[in-house]
């Protein structure tokens, strides 16, 4: 039997996003029977805007999940995987006409905002580091920074422009809060300081970007964060900043 390419026609293609489209409504039935039956103000049609988000998550957890433990650490398909999740919140995003995430008012405050909540959780990475003894720096910081805003810069346009909207779309603003970070820190599982430094702060990115809707302060925080941990902790506390399977395949257990 000879295999044919999955994606080499259109009507292969449309098949591919028909499947996903198709077990993303069934995902979405089941987190709309969790949230009524844990809150009875929620009520099946509220959740009706999770498509996107739980495409994503199939596709992030797929591969972290899936591709990983069956071909090791696979960049190439990762990067697809990546390419396939912006692909889908662009194609969202331009069905429900935006947002894109860089409203050029929101730009001057948002850096405002974020260095006076990025400097303190900086200052506190280093203060925790020199105490254990961990700072170490790193070659070519300048460049390794650059490449953490465009990581980060990608995160941020698939959690806020799409996981944080329709979550608010979906249940309402305060639980769209915990929804996102709660989808952020999924993605981090199982690296022990990952998961819940990623829960909280993307409760905090969330919020800035609701106040001030531009991705640019975001993505530098988020990098200036990142890059203060790798610099400030080291692997030992970070876990190397390794990710789902990964991370058992670097460490050999959760601890």
């Amino acid at each position: 039997m000879q295999w044919k390419p999955l994606a080499r026609t259109p009507a292969a293609a449309d098949d591919l996003i028909g499947l996903l489209m198709h077990i993303a409504e069934h995902a979405q039935k089941g987190v709309s029977s969790v949230f009524h039956a844990c809150d009875s103000r929620v009520t099946s049609g509220d959740a009706r805007s999770l498509k996107t988000t739980l495409i994503i998550l199939t596709l992030l957890a797929g591969y972290l999940w899936v591709v990983v433990p069956l071909a090791g650490v696979a960049h190439g398909i990762g990067a697809l995987a990546i390419l396939a999740a912006l692909a889908f919140c662009a194609w969202d995003n331009r069905r429900e006409g935006g947002p894109w995430g860089f409203q050029r008012q929101a730009l001057a405050p948002g850096l405002r905002w974020a260095l006076g909540m990025t400097l303190p959780a900086v200052l506190l990475l280093v203060a925790a580091g020199w105490e254990l003894g961990t700072v170490q720096p790193r070659d070519n910081m300048i460049l390794r920074f650059g490449g953490l805003v465009l990581w980060a810069l990608v995160q941020q346009f698939i959690l806020q422009t799409v996981v944080f909207r329709e979550a608010k779309e979906s249940f309402g603003r305060r639980a769209a809060f915990l929804v996102a970070a709660g989808f952020f820190a999924l993605i981090h599982f199982p690296n022990p300081f990952l998961t819940p430094a990623t829960f909280l702060a993307g409760l905090a990115w969330c919020w800035l970007y609701e106040r001030n809707p531009n991705l640019i302060p975001i993505a530098l925080s988020h990098a200036l964060a990142s890059l203060a941990a790798l610099i400030a902790l080291g692997p030992r506390i970070t876990g190397g900043m390794y990710v789902g399977y990964s991370y058992f395949l670097a460490h050999g257990s959760f601890f």
